[in-house]
């Protein structure tokens, strides 16, 4: 399978961008959608993989629609379909293999799932895209739906008769009791309970930017929030309440839940020497299901030993009283703890040789640091490559970045950019694809990790 071909087939018999991502995803292709970050609802483009064709750090290679083809880009086949006129027919999801029917039913239900606000509008969803679906009832009051099973047309076992497979066996997020509670936690879920009208998804578009004018917030903030990804304050659940016309004893008995679950990040008792855009990072950080970090001074934060951070931050631009330094270092071994986590993220760093040759504080401290390096790339989940000097000029020459990953693939990626003049962050696709493509381009000058530890040893053994 070449995804090019893949794409160009389903980009042909395909007359909308649904049945598009439908055949691309029976077909076995992996599909991310990319969102607008003004207009959260607004899809602006997509990627492709294939299972299997993953990087070193286990990650899936994704490849959007522009880098396969000129004419692959999502506007164009808009324009393409849109000029095709009336009289396609939709494809109703037949002749999909039957070892890939699994995985395909998987990610058309949780696609179905992402863009329904309901049951009603999720088997509306399934059917759309030419999923079978059938419900099961309460023994004991018959009128209840307890549950489902979906298959695709055509998938039969020995005897001729469908084989169905219950929304557990797909994912265990999908079964219809957890589904519904995502729904009542999605924008129209405290609307429909209280009496108020439903949101349809151009409504539900518009109250995230009218929330968040509100609330004073980003859009993807409030997104967050009413998905449950991010801790509200009070202020803006009620201002989100008050939007949704949530009255009364519900109404209160919200409110004070925010309140009681205000239990502040660790770094809150260091407001006093992090800057606010810091926070915030760390926050994204202690969110992320993979960090690629690049660095061509100094180690990764997250990879520092303590003397080493120490002597960063007292020989570092800023004019800091030997408690402050303390308190940073605090902070700084306190970041380190989400790489112990049961659910850590994986972490990737790509170093330039300078930051193993530089001598921090010290041969002693810094052959600890390089030692500690080692052990570190050791670990699972961790993935450490050098770029070395015969490398020559990189991708990484205009200096430091990071990109967070996050475990919604309705997160769209961040870049964390840190420079003396303020922290950035940049969360528009082209500026993300463009960070994304440098990191890619490190890693292929970069050693292979098994050479980068090896050098790290060796810089280690010069440290006397």
């Amino acid at each position: 399978m070449t995804l090019r071909r893949e794409v160009c087939t389903a980009a042909a018999a395909a007359g909308s961008e649904d049945e598009f991502f439908t055949r691309l995803r029976a077909a076995g292709v992996l599909v991310r959608e990319r969102h607008s970050m003004v207009h959260p609802g607004d899809v602006t483009g997509y990627a492709v993989g294939l299972p299997g064709h993953t990087a070193q750090d286990g990650g899936v290679v994704w490849y959007s629609g522009g880098k396969l083809a000129a004419d692959l880009t999502l506007p164009k086949l808009r324009a393409r379909w849109a000029s095709a006129g009336p009289g396609h027919v939709p494809w109703n999801g037949a002749g999909v293999p039957p070892t890939a029917v699994r995985g395909t039913l998987r990610t058309l239900v949780a696609h179905a799932a992402e863009h329904s606000t309901d049951e009603t509008g999720f088997f509306a969803q399934l059917r759309k895209t030419g999923v079978l679906a059938r419900v099961r009832f309460s023994e004991i009051d018959p009128g209840l739906v307890t549950g489902y099973s979906v298959t695709l047309p055509g998938h039969t076992g020995p005897d001729g008769t469908p084989v169905w497979y219950g929304g557990g066996r797909l994912a265990a997020g999908l079964t219809l009791p957890r589904l519904r509670d995502r729904w009542k936690r999605a924008p129209g879920g405290s609307a429909e309970r209280s009496g108020a009208p439903r949101f349809t998804a151009a409504e539900r578009d518009e109250v995230y930017r009218h929330a968040a004018r509100q609330a004073r917030a980003a859009a993807e903030h409030i997104r967050r929030i009413e998905t449950g990804r991010s801790r509200p304050q009070p202020g803006n659940v009620r201002v989100l309440l008050e939007l949704y016309g949530v009255t009364g004893p519900e109404r209160d008995g919200l409110i004070r839940l925010s309140r009681e679950a205000r239990q502040p990040g660790w770094w809150h008792s260091f407001r006093d020497v992090l800057p606010n855009p810091y926070e915030v990072y760390i926050g994204l950080e202690s969110g992320a299901a993979s960090i690629r970090n690049f660095e061509p001074i100094v180690v990764p934060g997250l990879l520092q030993t303590e003397e080493y951070a120490r002597q960063t931050f007292r020989n570092g631009p800023g004019e800091l009283d030997r408690e402050d330094v303390e308190r940073l270092v605090q902070v700084r071994m306190e970041r380190q703890r989400i790489l112990t986590r049961e659910d850590r993220p994986r972490l990737w760093a790509v170093l330039d040789e300078a930051v193993i040759r530089r001598v921090v504080g010290g041969p002693e401290v810094m052959r600890e640091q390089l030692r500690h390096l080692i052990d570190c790339a050791e670990q699972g989940n961790t993935t450490l490559q050098v770029v070395p000097f015969g490398a020559g000029a990189h991708a990484g020459t205009t200096g430091p970045f990071v990109v967070l990953d996050f475990p919604e693939t309705t997160d769209p990626d961040v870049v964390y950019v840190e420079t003396l003049a303020g922290d950035i962050y940049l969360e528009a696709p082209p500026d993300v694809d463009r960070y994304t493509l440098a990191f890619a381009r490190l890693l292929a000058a970069a050693l292979h990790p098994d050479d980068s530890v090896r050098l790290v040893q060796q810089a280690a053994g010069t440290m006397t």
